[in-house]
Formats: structure tokens, C-alpha cells, sequence
């Protein structure tokens, strides 16, 4: 069947057939045809309420030309009312007309102006079409969703229905229609929705007209609720072009009927679907999969979606949706696949997202959710491998419980508004190969535990706050720093935060910006470090021009490594690197790099590393 949920064109029909089966008929109306409905004037079909709450609603597909009109009750009539010559006729209803340029079917009510709500349509396109007036308001539904809504007051007559035109002061109607209903009750988008594709009984409460049209022949067209109200049929013919309806254990969703016991899988990407997820999903209770990823969803995710206890694969990426994610969901015990990424959620995680222990893979990335993440880092499974929480708000610290997580592979917290220190145990992930972590407010040190990441292929901490120096363990991980440039990959990123030189080797042509203006009051490396061995006093003169003198004491025998920095930590002199005995030593920097070149003026930084243990300097070259 076709997919568009739009638009079903008659020759799409006629060469596949895919919407007319076995004795489903409309009545096909040209030129003068119409439905006579007599036996009961609108005001006894609906009763006290009729001008002030109702829904109307039918199929139809329009064929030929639209006439100019100049409202919506002198329009072609679909469904519209007659008043045996004693009134205006036509008070509400659903035309079909060219407005003001606008060729448009017209959802209509006169309270002493026209109210209207335009439709878009094509011509030969098989549509559903249905009016609501509740109290003060009309509103214009297409295929189940809302087109409009307008302010419009109470009907100012009524008359007897007339169905494909019939009317004293309309034009008659060119086209299929089929399914003509009159409820009594203002309905919902979802009441609309729910039975557009389904075949009535007739016994449905505050149903109070259904002409199905499938007699299939004759000159009556029965009403099928109990109060009988039959239409004399007045020229127009039955016809199979029509909607097809579910079988009463199937449901309508998107354009297709679903068997409730049978269906395992609905797979609808990229279907241009809209509206909001009915609430009906949860009917399906063996669904292993809900792919409807890429569409125009708006709305919430319905509680119900809780229902689908046997759903794995839940996808509803790329859509629209709004609200919070429902805490229903923890009740997915089999789920593997969460996707609900590039949305507009909003609000905290639920607290019952820890209960879907079979989770694998588990993308919220690109909405708007807030607070902790912790209920994000599942306290009971094994199994989850893909976590990508990134470009939405969430704050505080990173739980020390994402260690626990012994089968992560790839970890997206990037773009959000995280905090604090970087926690120890998240160095245990040892089969961890993608860490983003960039554009947060971590601070704190980067600790030499990071090497235990021996499996890390990509990793971004950029934009940060990060502080102190980089321990040189980082170069044990197997990360290409180089990347592949040619094609614009990069594989690390650590700039915007304010570490300090010295930068290890293999890290120190991809530092980026630092903000080093801290870095001359540092005191190592890491707080596990005491200073304890050496002293090193201010170099004099500093301010200077053309030398400096630097001085240190040593207490022991130790390796001495002496390097003098530009403001970025790149290293530009190695002023030492030896063994030395104890005592007071100096050594001089006469402001030139280590190809003899004069450096120029400005700010510059230096450390002292004996026995692994740094202290760092700053020293200001005037001209």
C-alpha cells in the first residue's frame, strides 16, 4: 500500500488497486447528484446541543473543476444542509470552492459570518476530512491532524443534512465520497484518528448519523446508527475507488492497518509521518521493534509506549517530539536500542531508565534534557556499549559509576554543561575507543590513570577548564595524534583549557590556545607529588634583555632537565639536560632558541624537572 500519508492519487488506484477491496463502495457524484436526508431535521438529529457542539467527517476524493465562490456555504457541497425553501441553508458544513484565489475544501459554520477553514488539497487525492465545532471554536482536520482552528459562535439554523450538494444556495459536489459521520460530541484529533480507517457498527455512543454507502446498489442510503435517518440517493452512482478499512482485529496507524496480535515490527523512517504518537501503540503487545525515525512527530512520547513489554529496538530519532521522556519506559525490560536523539525533550532523566538492564546502545544526544546524568550510567547491566548523552544540558559531575560500565566503547558527553572533577574510576573502561568530552566545565587534572584507556582511538576534551600539567603517561595511549588532515579527521583535541607546560612530546604540536596565565604559581605535575629535593629562586634580572640567569639548589644526586617554553608550553630552548651533584647552580638564557635564533620580546615560561618532579617559572624578554 502506499506509504505517503498525505496523498493517495485515483490513478495510483486504478493500477494497483490498492485501496478498493471486496464490498467497500462510495457514491460518485457529478453534475446535480446528491443525498437527500428528511425523515429528521438537524436539530432532532443531534439534539439541544446541535448548534454549538458536533463533528462532522467523510472521504472523499475530489475530481474535476473547482468553482469560484465567495464562501464557504455556496461552495461545492460535501456534506451541507437544505431548507425546503423556508431558509439561508448551508449554516456549516464542508465545501469544496476556489476563495480568493485560495482552491481549497472548506471546513464552514454561519453565525452570522462565514466562518472557514481552508484544506489544501489536489485534485484525484483520496482524503479524509473532518469539521469540529466545540462551543466558540471550529476546527478543520486532514487525515486526522489539526489544519486549523478559528473563532466561530453558534450555529445560526438548521435545516435537513444534504450530502454532495442538493442544497438551495450551493454548488454540487464533483467527486467520490464516502463514510459520512455525525457525532453529537466535539472529538479529538485522536478520537478522528483512531477510527478514520475503521468500519462502524453503527451502536457507537453519540454516533448519531453513518451512511457507509455499501449497499452496493439501489436508491437508499442507509444510516446505520438507530435512528434510521436514510438518505434517498438522487443520481449518484457507487463506485469501489475509496478508502480501504481495517479488519476489526487490525488498527490504523500512518496510513496502514496493523494487526493488534500478529504484528511484530512497524519500520517507518523517513515517511514524512506528522501528528503526535497515538496513544493506541501500546495496544501492540508483541512489537519487538518501533523504527519511526526521520519524520514530523510533534508531541509526547505516550505513556503507553510502556505497554510494548517485548520491544527491542525503539527508534524515534529525528523527529519533533516534546516533553519528558516517560518513566514508563523502564518497564522496556527487553529494549537493547533507545534511540529518542535530535528531538525536543526536555526535563530530567527518568529514574526507571536504570531498569532496562538489556540496554546496548542508548542515544539521547540533541535535546534539551537537564540535571544529573546518572540515571543514564545503568547501575545493573553488562551489556551497554554506545552511550551518547551529548548537545543538551545536563549538569553537575560525572557519576564515579560510569567505571562500572565495563563494556563501553563509546562515550559522547560533549556539548553539555557538566562539572567537576574527572572521576577515577572512569579510567577502568579499558575497552572505552571513543571519549568526547569537549565543551563542558570540567576542571580539575587530567590524572596519569588515563593510560589505562589502552583502547582509546578518539579523544576530545576541548573547551573545558581544565588545569595543571599533562602527565606524559598520556603518549602510552594508542591514539593516531596526527589524525588524517586530508580529509579533515581528527582524533584528539585538547585546546581552550588552561593546562600548563611542559605538554608531552607526542601531544605538544596539538595543544591549541591554553590559558597559561596561572601556570608560574603551579607546583607539580600532580598533588602525589611533594617537592621535596631542589629550590628554585626567581631568575634575575627578570624583566631582561639580552640574559637571564637561572638558579636552583639540589640537595642529592639527581638528573636535571631545564626547558624553556614559548606562551603556547611549545618547547623552544633545552637550556640542560644532565646528571648533576648537589648544590647551588646557575645557568643563563640569552633569549635565543635552540637554532641560535633571537626569540622575540614578550612572555615566556620555564621548567625545572629533577627526578621527574617539575616546578615552572615565568620570564618577560623586553627589546
Amino acid at each position: 500500500m502506499d506509504m505517503k500519508p498525505h496523498m493517495i492519487k485515483i490513478s495510483t488506484i486504478l493500477m494497483a488497486c490498492s485501496i478498493s477491496f471486496g464490498q467497500n463502495f462510495s457514491l460518485y457524484f457529478e453534475g446535480g447528484d446528491h443525498v437527500a436526508v428528511d425523515d429528521q431535521s438537524i436539530e432532532e438529529i443531534f439534539g439541544s446541543n446541535w448548534s454549538s457542539r458536533k463533528s462532522i467527517s467523510a472521504w472523499i476524493i475530489p475530481t474535476g473543476q473547482s468553482p469560484n465562490v465567495s464562501e464557504g456555504w455556496n461552495g461545492q457541497q460535501i456534506y451541507g444542509q437544505d431548507q425546503a425553501g423556508d431558509g439561508f441553508g448551508n449554516t456549516h458544513g464542508i465545501s469544496r470552492g476556489i476563495i480568493d484565489g485560495l482552491d481549497r475544501i472548506w471546513v464552514y459554520n454561519w453565525d452570522g459570518e462565514d466562518d472557514r477553514i481552508g484544506i489544501e488539497y489536489e485534485v484525484d487525492e483520496l482524503l479524509h476530512v473532518a469539521l469540529v465545532h466545540d462551543e466558540n471554536m471550529l476546527y478543520a482536520y486532514k487525515n486526522g491532524t489539526l489544519v486549523g482552528q478559528i473563532l466561530s459562535y453558534s450555529t445560526s439554523d438548521g435545516g435537513f443534512i444534504r450530502i454532495g450538494g442538493g442544497t438551495e444556495n450551493g454548488n454540487d459536489f464533483n467527486g467520490h465520497i464516502d463514510e459520512v459521520r455525525a457525532w453529537n460530541i466535539v472529538r479529538s484529533s485522536e478520537d478522528i484518528y483512531d477510527q478514520m480507517y475503521m468500519q462502524l457498527s453503527g451502536e457507537e455512543q453519540n454516533l448519531v448519523g453513518y451512511w457507509n454507502f455499501n449497499e452496493g446498489d439501489g436508491l437508499i442510503a442507509y444510516d446505520l446508527t438507530s435512528n434510521q435517518n436514510h438518505g434517498d440517493i438522487n443520481g449518484a452512482s457507487y463506485s469501489t475507488l475509496t478508502f480501504d478499512p481495517c479488519d476489526n482485529d487490525e488498527i490504523h496507524l500512518w496510513n496502514d492497518c496493523y494487526s493488534i496480535d500478529n504484528t511484530t515490527e512497524i519500520i517507518l523512517p523517513s515517511q514524512q509521518l506528522v501528528g503526535q504518537i497515538p496513544n493506541i501503540i501500546g495496544d501492540f503487545s508483541n512489537l519487538t521493534s518501533l523504527i519511526l525515525s526521520n519524520n514530523d512527530l510533534t508531541g509526547p512520547i505516550p505513556v503507553e509506549i510502556g505497554n510494548l513489554t517485548e520491544l527491542e529496538v525503539l527508534d524515534l530519532s529525528g523527529n519533533q517530539l516534546t516533553g519528558s521522556i516517560p518513566n514508563e519506559i523502564g518497564d522496556l525490560s527487553q529494549l537493547s536500542m533507545l534511540n529518542l536523539y535530535f528531538n525536543d525533550l526536555d526535563g530530567e532523566l527518568p529514574e526507571r531508565l536504570q531498569d532496562i538492564t538489556n540496554l546496548r546502545h542508548l542515544d539521547l544526544s540533541g535535546n534539551q534534557l537537564t540535571g544529573s546524568i546518572h540515571n543514564a550510567v545503568l547501575q545493573d547491566t553488562d551489556s551497554l556499549t554506545y552511550l551518547n548523552l551529548s548537545f543538551n544540558q545536563f549538569s553537575d559531575a560525572i557519576p564515579s559509576s560510569m567505571g562500572e560500565l565495563d563494556e563501553l566503547r563509546y562515550l559522547f558527553l560533549n556539548n553539555n554543561s557538566l562539572s567537576g572533577s574527572l572521576p577515577l574510576e572512569m579510567f577502568e573502561l579499558n575497552d572505552l575507543r571513543y571519549f568526547w568530552l569537549s565543551s563542558n566545565q570540567i576542571s580539575g587534572v587530567i590524572p596519569q590513570e588515563i593510560s589505562a584507556l589502552t583502547s582509546l582511538q578518539q579523544l576530545f576534551m576541548n573547551d573545558n577548564d581544565l588545569t595543571g600539567l599533562i602527565p606524559s603517561e598520556i603518549c602510552e595511549l594508542s591514539i593516531d595524534w596526527d589524525g588524517q588532515p586530508d580529509i579533515g579527521l581528527d582524533n584528539f583535541n585538547i585546546a581552550n583549557n588552561d593546562l600548563c607546560p611542559p605538554y608531552p612530546s607526542c601531544i605538544s604540536e596539538h595543544m591549541g590556545y591554553q590559558d597559561t596565565t596561572h601556570c608560574s604559581s603551579m607546583a607539580s605535575i600532580t598533588d602525589d607529588h611533594p617537592l621535596n629535593g631542589y629550590d628554585l629562586y626567581d631568575a634575575f634580572p627578570n624583566p631582561f634583555n639580552p640574559a637571564t640567569t637561572i638558579s636552583y639548589e639540589i640537595y642529592q644526586m639527581a638528573v636535571v632537565e631545564i626547558i624553556v617554553h614559548d606562551i603556547l608550553g611549545r618547547p623552544i630552548k633545552y637550556l640542560l639536560m644532565d646528571q648533576q651533584y648537589p648544590g647551588m647552580k646557575k645557568i643563563q638564557w640569552n633569549g635565543k632558541d635552540d637554532r641560535g635564533s633571537q626569540v622575540p620580546s614578550g612572555t615566556y615560561l620555564y621548567t625545572i624537572k629533577i627526578d621527574g618532579v617539575s616546578k615552572i617559572g615565568k620570564l618577560v624578554l623586553l627589546k
